[in-house]
């Protein structure tokens, strides 16, 4: 290896040590309320939500698919047609179709004037895309539309805290590389708005997304 490749390695290698270190040594106790919330992973280049329901979920942008504008029209990246006459929209369900054909259809549990919001997410491209992913269960896939800006949100699985312990549990832990009916457990603790969470074989470290 070049002397100049193994710097970087080193400054990671040491980086990772000093967030074990840091999670070891840390008397604060910490508690649900401290990880709730949107965390960012430079590592798989992704956002993950802790909710204030024990639900662990993976967030991914799909604006280069689709988008809703402030008019509640959707809009397909790259195309400039207007999709006006497409799309339906009655403060809970929305829907858009092309000749036939479901593009989208979601719906939500609070009625508003605007289109922007989080919908479960029933049908359509979007749906199919996720699906052939991480299965066909229509209530674990969310939208969360804001103004030109579109992003999944993919619940995982469940997760719990006690003292400085966080353990996931669900049919999806994939993620930490362990099977479906397992658990996965790591210390944790948090400084500097960096979330660092270390395991019996791998450490993860998030920062908080404002």
């Amino acid at each position: 290896m070049h002397k100049s490749a193994i710097i970087p390695v080193v400054l990671i290698l040491l980086s990772l040590v000093s967030c074990r270190d840091a999670v070891s040594e840390s008397s604060q106790k910490y508690n649900s309320e401290n990880i709730l919330g949107e965390w960012y992973s430079g590592e798989i280049g992704g956002s993950f939500y802790f909710d204030d329901d024990n639900n662990f979920s993976l967030r991914v942008d799909v604006t280069g698919t689709m988008y809703i504008d402030e008019n509640n029209i959707a809009h397909i990246a790259g195309s400039d047609d207007d999709f006006s006459d497409n799309c339906h929209f009655d403060g809970k369900n929305y829907s858009f179709e092309v000749n036939g054909f479901d593009m989208l259809t979601m719906s939500r549990e609070e009625s508003s004037d605007s289109a922007f919001g989080q919908y479960t997410l029933k049908s359509g491209i979007l749906y199919d895309e996720l699906s052939s992913v991480h299965g066909d269960l229509s209530d674990r896939y969310s939208i969360i539309a804001d103004k030109d800006v579109f992003t999944a949100q993919i619940r995982m699985c469940e997760y719990s805290v006690n003292d400085n312990i966080i353990t996931f549990s669900g049919d999806d832990l994939s993620f930490f590389g362990a099977e479906e009916g397992t658990v996965s457990i790591f210390n944790f603790a948090i400084e500097n708005n960096v979330l660092t969470l270390v395991g019996s074989d791998n450490t993860l470290v998030f920062s908080k997304v404002n």
